[in-house]
Formats: C-alpha cells, sequence, structure tokens
C-alpha cells in the first residue's frame, strides 16, 4: 500500500488558473526540438506570453517548483501513519484552500500524537503555538497538498470535511486506525454507559456507522440539537470497538472504556452464548437450563424469547434471533441450537 504523488495529480490541487502547468515539462522537450513558440502555444492552447517567459527561464510555474519541494514517495508504513493524522484533520484540524494544515486541541496528549504521527511521515517541522487552554498546530501547504493526492479533498476549508472516494476505498484495518483517532478527538465515553461521536457533517456519522459495521459493530444515529449523535451500545459492540478501534493506548478515554466494560454485570449476549452451548449439546426444557445455570427461570424466557419494553425498543431472544428453536413436547417447550 505505498503511494507515489505525480506531477499531474500535484497540479490538480491548486486553482484552475495554474492547470496549464501540466504540460511544462512537455512544452520545455517540445521547444528543444522546435523553438517555434506560435506552434506550441496553438499546440497547448497557452498563451504566446506565458509560454515565451517558461521557455526562456524567466518564470517557473508555481506547481511545478513546488513539486521539486514535496515528498513524493510514501511508504506503506507512512500510509498507516497517515490514518492516524486523517482522523484528527477529521476532528478538530483541517486543511485550509490554499493546502495549509491546521490542528488545534486542549489536550496535550492529542496534539502530541498528532505531530508525532506527522513527523514519522513528514520532516518538515510545525509551527506551534501554546495558548492559556489550547495548543495550535500548523504545516505548510505543501504538506497539505501532498495529502490531498493521496487521499483527495477530504478537508478544504471551513465545514467542507467529505468522504472521498480515495478514502473509502483504503483498507478496513487503515479505516480502522483512523477511527481510533477520529474517537479521540470527537468521541467521548459518558457515564450512561457507551461510546458515542457527535458531528455537524451527517455523511461523516454515516460513513463511522459503516465502517463500524464493516467492522461487525453495531450503532446507532439520532439527532441531537442539530447534529448527529452515534452511539456503540451494549456489551459484544463496546467489547468489539475496544478490540478493533479502541481510543490510543495511554489515552483516558482507553481508560474509560475499559472500566465502562468491567463494571456490566452479566451481559445478555454471554448468557446468551452459554444458553447456546447448553442447547448445542443436547435439547433442553426452560426449567432444565434455568438449574444448569442457576437462573430465574423468567430471565431464561427472556433470553430465549426476548423481553418487550413499552419506553424504548425490545430485545429479541435467541428464538426470535433465529439461533435457537422451541418445540411442543406434551406441555413444555423443548428448545434445541438451529446448528446443532
Amino acid at each position: 500500500m505505498s503511494f507515489n504523488i505525480k506531477f499531474e495529480d500535484f497540479v490538480k490541487t491548486y486553482s484552475e488558473k495554474y492547470h496549464s502547468a501540466v504540460s511544462y515539462p512537455k512544452i520545455l522537450e517540445e521547444y528543444k526540438l522546435n523553438k517555434d513558440i506560435s506552434r506550441i502555444s496553438q499546440l497547448f492552447k497557452i498563451p504566446y506570453q506565458t509560454l515565451w517567459k517558461w521557455v526562456n527561464h524567466k518564470t517557473i510555474p508555481v506547481p511545478f517548483a513546488e513539486y521539486s519541494k514535496i515528498k513524493k514517495e510514501f511508504s506503506e508504513d507512512d500510509i498507516n501513519n497517515l490514518a492516524i493524522v486523517v482522523g484528527y484533520i477529521f476532528g478538530d484540524g483541517g486543511i485550509l484552500n490554499n493546502g495549509r494544515v491546521h490542528y488545534c486541541n486542549t489536550e496535550k496528549f492529542l496534539t502530541d500524537e498528532f505531530i508525532s504521527s506527522m513527523n514519522k511521515v513528514f520532516s518538515a517541522k510545525p509551527f506551534v503555538r501554546e495558548e492559556a487552554d489550547i495548543t495550535r498546530v500548523k504545516y505548510s501547504a505543501l504538506i497539505g497538498r501532498s495529502i490531498w493526492c493521496i487521499f483527495g479533498k477530504f478537508s478544504f476549508g471551513t465545514d467542507t470535511k467529505i468522504i472521498t472516494p480515495q478514502i473509502k476505498n483504503m483498507p478496513l484495518s487503515w479505516k480502522s486506525n483512523m477511527l481510533q483517532s477520529f474517537f479521540n478527538d470527537d468521541g467521548s465515553v459518558p457515564k450512561y454507559g457507551v461510546v458515542s461521536i457527535k458531528q455537524k457533517l451527517k455523511p461523516l456519522i454515516v460513513f463511522i456507522k459503516e465502517t463500524l459495521l464493516e467492522l461487525g459493530i453495531k450503532s446507532i444515529i439520532i439527532e441531537d440539537k442539530g447534529q448527529w449523535l452515534l452511539r456503540v451500545c451494549g456489551y459484544k459492540n463496546l467489547l468489539m470497538f475496544r478490540d478493533k478501534v479502541n481510543f490510543s493506548e495511554g489515552y483516558r478515554k482507553r481508560q474509560q472504556l475499559d472500566d465502562l466494560i468491567r463494571s456490566i454485570k452479566k451481559p445478555h449476549f454471554v448468557m446468551k452464548d452459554k444458553i447456546l452451548e447448553l442447547l448445542k449439546e443436547v435439547p433442553r426444557t426452560r426449567k432444565e437450563l434455568s438449574e444448569l445455570l442457576n437462573m430465574n427461570p423468567a430471565v431464561v424466557y427472556g433470553h430465549l424469547h426476548g423481553w418487550k419494553r413499552k419506553t424504548r425498543k425490545s430485545n429479541l431472544g435467541l428464538v426470535d434471533l433465529g439461533l435457537a428453536r422451541a418445540e411442543k413436547v406434551g406441555r413444555m417447550n423443548v428448545y434445541s441450537a438451529t446448528g446443532a
């Protein structure tokens, strides 16, 4: 998963008035073979005066001059480190229309990780400004344009962050790493027992939900005061989030997630798994299951047939989920696993 930046792609990161520079190398070659500037002007549809300055080395197109200064070859490790960078840019960072990269946060852990990830890829030093309660980080426009060449213009001004085809087509492991820094920045672990992240732009929150689902993690999206809130709920989904995305090692939110998972008593899916294992051995009645599990028969019934709730969505049981089946034998139901 390495990447090389081509000159023609780099030119496209500039405004349209610079796009003619893409022909600059070919024009110099053409001029060496045939010094007729008028013919070259007609061939490339570029004004005579502009060509005269180029071939006589009076001026050099800005994109061409700057292309010589950028990092062009990116290794697999570079691309993986940029997953962290892209996630932070989606959070409290951004790339301006001129390509300048910026990031700010009140938490030093996050700005340090952003700078560390950038330093692993680019040799340029950032401009860092420490304020009373926030750290601001900036990088040159050449770095932003380089990032655009790899991932498309996923950020190009205020509230203009989008999911580009390049990002959508990245490997799932890359997107998982990108989500980690995104959640580091904008995610939280509220006291009511979920992992959540809020965004103003709905396409971003939908992309997060879809990527989490690719990882096997279910989540819900609700509208919240003009913004979009995504929540990862339930013990199984929280475990999978911890194992496949998580927050960065050493970050306080990672510890909060660990504490949350440990605090959940008798998670439903764990008990469902135990019931399924017993049913795979041999069909059993609800009474037999409750005795083996030392559990109230009513709770076992809930795991088998679900819990109906008036105020929120009902939970489905193993039978409704198609994982177990019930067969009437006399006056009792006998349950068995569908895969047994």
